[in-house]
């Protein structure tokens, strides 16, 4: 701004209103006239410049919390696929080990209930025998289903391999467990019944569980714990199979105390 007046609010006002710099007329003005426009064309490229670097900054920052967004959701998905058996959807061996680690000690410090069951299915064999592997494929995602419906969402369901599932019951006590497991076999069996009626050779799968739980099986680790329910669990395969047997601590040749079909 040019300008022979020389009161101080006009130049603040000018100043405020945008103009970079407040040139009197006085003097030999005109020979500094060329300085100070240069001097203010740099100030102002040098403000444009931090305008694109500012504007360049944000542009950067919008595009890393892109690509962090996207890895951390790779991240995820990749979490997913290593705790996840990818047939049947349900937790895999690791991550059912893990889980039963952290579930165990739970109920050891706060004096809660843990119950398991352990399933294997009879007759699996044979149906990927006579019918294909993809029928036992079929089976193996169902039972998966029919496990994580009958599950609350502090549950934990796992594929250990093959035909061999677990389920896992924080805060419940082994009564409550085994009106679980019964819902499950009666679930089972109908669908295996709907799946394969149709098939010849008749499909004759049934399931197998074993259940025990932490205050009555009074095991001390989390491997005792599934190693009392997968005894149980034999013994239902040795005394016909399609039952549910519970571990029983007593001593005495038979460790079980009761057996139902």
């Amino acid at each position: 701004l040019l300008t022979g007046q020389t009161v101080l609010d006009v130049a603040l006002a000018a100043i405020d209103a945008g103009a970079f710099d407040y040139v009197l007329k006085s003097g030999d003005y005109l020979s500094t006239l060329p300085i100070v426009i240069e001097k203010n064309l740099a100030i102002w490229r040098t403000k444009q410049e931090n305008i694109h670097l500012h504007d360049e900054l944000n542009r950067t920052l919008d595009e890393v919390r892109i690509k962090n967004d996207q890895l951390q959701e790779a991240v995820r998905k990749l979490e997913a696929m290593a705790s996840t058996d990818p047939l049947t959807g349900i937790a895999n061996r690791r991550a059912f080990n893990k889980a039963l680690d952290r579930r165990f000690s739970e109920a050891a410090r706060y004096d809660h209930d843990l119950s398991c069951i352990m399933i294997d299915l009879d007759g699996f064999k044979q149906l990927n025998d006579q019918h294909g592997h993809q029928a036992g494929d079929q089976l193996l995602a169902r039972t998966g289903q029919i496990l994580e419906a009958n599950c609350r969402r502090s549950d934990i369901a796992g594929r250990l391999g093959g035909d061999e599932f677990t389920v896992l019951l924080p805060e419940t006590e082994l009564k409550t467990a085994r009106i679980v497991a019964e819902r499950i076999n009666e679930q089972f069996a109908h669908s295996v019944d709907l799946m394969f009626r149709t098939f010849s050779p008749a499909v004759n799968v049934t399931a197998s569980m074993g259940l025990t739980s932490l205050r009555h099986s009074h095991a001390t680790n989390p491997e005792q714990l599934i190693g009392h329910a997968d005894r149980a669990l034999y013994q239902a395969k040795q005394a016909g199979r399609m039952r549910i047997v519970v571990y029983e601590p007593a001593p005495g040749p038979a460790p079980i105390a009761s057996i139902s079909a």
